[in-house]
């Protein structure tokens, strides 16, 4: 019986050691624990000059972590700042591994920086962070900054809940970042990323800023970026080979030749009447969505019978024009039809988004100047809205957008003989928006903006809910997310091309043939002019018909 006890006395005091052996391998960043946060509020300016390691902070407020930062420090509608100093990195953690900064809020979104470089940002005032910290950036002998910068509206603010934890990554999988710009080094969002490592797949987008998978096996495998055609073609194409080592974080770059919409200028008045001619829409490039993952974006997912689009864009002096063909198999159910009514997007219907300053995929909040969600009901009568998600809605009743009228929208069911459906039609004055940064519209020819489509649909007869949303590019948070727009260009009036001259040399032949060959198997993403050429069915893409028939031009059978 003694040696029982002292075997299980031995027991505990081993399980004690390795406790708080493991215990040591992480560290709780609070000011329980010793370590002293410094916080300011600055107002409206986004000066990334804090997070500088240098940065003169003798002024700010030393404050706990966690606590609640307002109103003593920070205030309503405002951003803030927080800096960690002269924090020292245990001897013992492996050098040749990254870190960890994990499990801590941000009242109501941050921007992360550890010694001036960004490791992370979210959204959301109560979701746990978690933050890869490369090898290289951590001063292991001597001292570290953490820096966060914080966007507060109203309520509390700041690192309220829970303080940081600090921690080396573990050895059992390993952690791949991936970064996808265009040649101006801008990141490139939506593009399907496959990682097969170990008998395991992971598949994810790509994202604006750096992406960062964690959790990944070790072993070798491969990472493949794939080329779609609403976002842009990607360099280098196919499986790329890969090994981890357990705690090694690596780094993947691709490089994206990006999809950018050519919004043409319409050169002539365009009716609002649901008859989408070639005379008014001749040229304007089309935006189809009936792809899985642009299906799937919000609910279950549909089939393109189901839900699924072709839009079209035009501009002039005085509107942005829109032209939606719907296919719905039970189309325009809304039950919001009224003048007051927000929930516009709570039945069928399309929302288009509109930036009318250049694309930028680090803005990751709407400018209530120039970022706006022009949402369009399809019930009988229909309405429209705008909105913006630092403002809210603004509806016809509320007074802040122009009333709708018959020349400026037109909704109709599919002719006989199409699929079940609806057209949208319609056009919004650009000194309509409210708020509007004058010095914006209209745009100047040749400028950069950006856009940006949804479609709601309901299938439920006097239903006010919506059941799935459709988009573009398959994300689902357009409405609060100018990030996820769509580079745009406003251009003049489209150009007359000869059908089927792809390469433009102005003549048919085999030539042409092989490039619209290449452009339907996914090999490389057409310009404007090259779309405008060989969609010789007028769906929006090139495909195998559309080659066949420039091939059979090509050889004499027939005329294009």
């Amino acid at each position: 019986m003694k040696r029982l006890f002292i075997f299980l006395a031995l027991a505990v005091l081993l399980t004690a050691v390795a406790t708080t052996a493991l215990a040591q391998q992480s560290i709780e960043l609070s000011s329980a624990n010793g370590y002293t946060w410094k916080a300011k509020d600055v107002g409206q300016d986004t000066s990334l000059d804090p997070a500088k390691p240098d940065y003169n902070d003798a002024d700010w407020t030393v404050v706990e972590v966690p606590a609640d930062l307002s109103p003593d420090v920070v205030g309503e509608n405002t951003n803030f700042w927080y800096r960690l100093t002269g924090l020292k990195i245990p001897a013992d953690w492996p050098k040749d591994r990254y870190l960890i900064l994990r499990d801590f809020n941000v009242d109501d979104n941050d921007s992360t920086y550890f010694n001036g470089q960004l490791i992370g940002s979210t959204q959301g005032w109560n979701v746990p962070r978690k933050y890869i910290i490369m090898p290289e950036l951590v001063n292991w002998t001597g001292t570290n900054t953490i820096a966060i910068f914080g966007s507060q509206g109203v309520g509390g603010s700041g690192i309220s809940q829970t303080a940081p934890v600090l921690e080396p990554g573990p050895t059992d999988s390993a952690v791949i970042t991936i970064t996808t710009t265009d040649a101006k080094g801008r990141g490139i969002a939506g593009i399907p990323i496959t990682i097969k490592v170990g008998g395991q797949t992971i598949e994810t987008l790509s994202e604006t800023t750096t992406l960062v998978v964690t959790d990944v096996p070790i072993g070798s495998g491969t990472i493949e970026a794939t080329s779609q055609p609403w976002v842009g073609t990607v360099k280098p194409e196919g499986p790329q080979p890969i090994t981890l080592k357990g705690g090694q974080a690596i780094s993947i770059t691709f490089t994206v030749e990006p999809y950018v919409y050519r919004v043409v200028k319409a050169d002539k008045p365009m009716k609002m009447d649901g008859n989408l001619t070639e005379e008014e829409w001749g040229g304007a490039m089309a935006m189809v969505v009936d792809q899985p993952r642009q299906l799937a974006a919000v609910g279950g997912g549909v089939t393109p019978d189901d839900c699924s689009a072709v839009v079209r864009w035009k501009w002039d002096e005085n509107y942005i024009y829109v032209a939606a063909e719907i296919t719905d198999d039970v189309p325009r159910v809304n039950t919001h039809t009224t003048p007051d009514d927000g929930n516009l997007w709570q039945g069928d219907g399309i929302e288009t988004y509109l930036q009318l300053d250049p694309y930028d995929p680090k803005r990751a909040d709407y400018l209530r100047d120039r970022n706006y969600q022009w949402t369009i009901g399809v019930g009988d009568p229909p309405q429209w809205k705008v909105f913006r998600d630092v403002v809210g809605d603004v509806t016809i009743a509320s007074g802040g957008i122009p009333d709708w009228q018959p020349d400026h929208m037109a909704v109709v069911l599919m002719p006989k003989g199409r699929k079940p459906g609806y057209i949208v039609e319609a056009r919004f004055p650009w000194t309509g928006f409210p708020d509007v940064n004058k010095n914006l519209i209209p745009p100047k020819e040749g400028t950069e903006g950006a856009i940006g489509l949804a479609v709601n649909d309901t299938d439920e007869e006097g239903s006010s809910t919506r059941e799935n949303q459709i988009m573009w590019n398959g994300y689902g948070d357009l409405w609060t997310n100018p990030a996820h727009f769509t580079p745009c260009i406003w251009a003049g009036p489209p150009v007359t091309v000869v059908p089927g001259d792809v390469n433009g040399d102005g003549k048919l032949t085999i030539a042409d043939v092989t490039v619209a060959l290449g452009f339907a198997v996914g090999k490389g993403t057409p310009t404007s002019a090259q779309l405008a050429a060989a969609d010789i069915n007028k769906n929006g893409k090139i495909d195998i018909p559309d080659v066949v028939k420039i091939l059979r031009a090509a050889v004499g059978i027939e005329k294009l």
